[in-house]
Order: C-alpha cells, then sequence, then structure tokens
C-alpha cells in the first residue's frame, strides 16, 4: 500500500476532521461536536470514570446505538474528548522576551488547564501527539525553546521535560485539593487521621527524617508545587542551556 494511502485510526482520523467511510447516518441533530461536548461536560462534574456511551447517549436524549454511528468505540470519544478540552495552544509564546519567559508562559497556561479540566490527568500519558490541538500544544513548548543553541533532539527532551514535570505538578495539586475538599464522611474521617494521626506511627528511630518531615507536615504543602518543583527544573534548564551557548567571539 502506497505511504500517502496509510488508513488512519477512526478516532485520529475523526480529530482532524477527515471523512469516514461511506458510513450513512441519519439526519437528526446529533454530530461528533455535539457529543464530545456533552462528553466534556460530564467529565468535569464527575469524572473521566463517568463517562460512558450510555452516559452521554442518556443526557442528549439518544440510545447508545445512535452514538455509535458517529463515535464507534469509547477509546475514540476519550481521545476526542482530550483534544476538544485541551483547545487550541496558548498564544503569546513567540513575543517572550526570552525562553524562559516562553517556558513558563506554556506551563501556567497548562497547569489552567488542569485546573479547569482536572479528568485530563487521567489520560495516557503519550509521548507522541496524535491529534491537531495535543500537537499545537507540543508546537507551543517546542517554539518556547527556538531562542536557545539546544539541538533538535535536546529541544524535544527539553520540552518532554517540562510537559511532564507540568503534568506532575498539577496531579499533586488536584490530591491536595482532594484531601482539603472532602466529599463524604469517610474522607473526613482519612484526612483527620492522615493530618493528627499518622506521624504517630512513624518510627523516630527507624526513620529519623521521615518522622521530622511528617510531624512538621511538610511532605505534601502548598511549598511542594510549582513554586519550587518547576521553578528548579527551569533553573537546571537555564544552566545546561548556558552551557550550550556558542561563546562569543
Amino acid at each position: 500500500m502506497p505511504e500517502d494511502d496509510v488508513e488512519l485510526p477512526r478516532g485520529i482520523a475523526l480529530a482532524w476532521g477527515l471523512p469516514s467511510s461511506a458510513e450513512r447516518r441519519p439526519k437528526s441533530d446529533l454530530s461528533v461536536e455535539r457529543i464530545i461536548s456533552i462528553a466534556v461536560e460530564i467529565a468535569d462534574e464527575s469524572g473521566l470514570s463517568a463517562v460512558s456511551m450510555a452516559a452521554v447517549a442518556g443526557r442528549l436524549g439518544y440510545t447508545p446505538m445512535s452514538l455509535y454511528r458517529y463515535v464507534s468505540a469509547k477509546d475514540d470519544l476519550v481521545l476526542l474528548m482530550g483534544d476538544a478540552a485541551f483547545g487550541s495552544a496558548p498564544t503569546g509564546i513567540p513575543d517572550a522576551p526570552d525562553w524562559r519567559e516562553a517556558v513558563t508562559r506554556w506551563i501556567d497556561a497548562s497547569l489552567a488547564l488542569y485546573r479547569e479540566h482536572p479528568w485530563l490527568l487521567d489520560l495516557p500519558a503519550d509521548t507522541m501527539p496524535l491529534t491537531p490541538n495535543a500537537i499545537g500544544w507540543m508546537e507551543a513548548i517546542i517554539t518556547a525553546f527556538s531562542s536557545t543553541h539546544l539541538s533538535v533532539d535536546e529541544t524535544v527532551k527539553a520540552a518532554l521535560l517540562i510537559v511532564g514535570q507540568t503534568r506532575w505538578e498539577a496531579s499533586l495539586t488536584r490530591a491536595r485539593r482532594s484531601a482539603a475538599e472532602p466529599t463524604s464522611m469517610e474522607a473526613d474521617a482519612s484526612t483527620a487521621a492522615d493530618e493528627k494521626g499518622l506521624s504517630t506511627l512513624v518510627d523516630e528511630g527507624a526513620l529519623p527524617r521521615m518522622a521530622k518531615v511528617m510531624r512538621a507536615r511538610r511532605l505534601f504543602s502548598e511549598t511542594q508545587g510549582y513554586t519550587f518543583g518547576l521553578e528548579r527544573t527551569l533553573d537546571g534548564l537555564a544552566s545546561y542551556i548556558d552551557s550550550r551557548t556558542p561563546l562569543p567571539d
């Protein structure tokens, strides 16, 4: 088969707006866009686990079989949800005065996105973006390093480092928020036990450093987030980038 004739998986083809293969759809007000919009709405309200073809169909007032004429599998639905939720990549990256400010703008936009759609953290962390908006976000973080003297390979690795660290910081933030906002009596009791009782169970003789940290309640404090982790990552990249900058003549 010629390279140009390679058939893309259906979910990726839908994400790129490519026509499906001769499928007949009944006339209705359903569309791929409307299905994805409702799926994102459900995920924002109740998390990714609440999303199913049946749940989306029920909110739309259709049968699940009606949806399969537009989105043929749950995996395709989730792929399209992720692309829709990410939306267009942040603007202003090329206008930043230097690479660090450009990367910081990308990080801030990413963290805001994860706050708006926390369930995005439950999607697989693929290193190869496949959908239009995912590729746009990767383009933006690679562009942020364009003023440096990093090679193409180094630029990609630096970009993936920032992507991974940002995702990790967003995950920590979500975990802290969940602990701070219990949704049940059991969660309340668990949080109280963690805060007041767990530190007393750590043997100071066997684990002296962890005992000190836990009694100071600093292990998952707010200061462990962006203000430290990502800043130190940027410091490390700055040191490496400086070492790669050609010396002046």
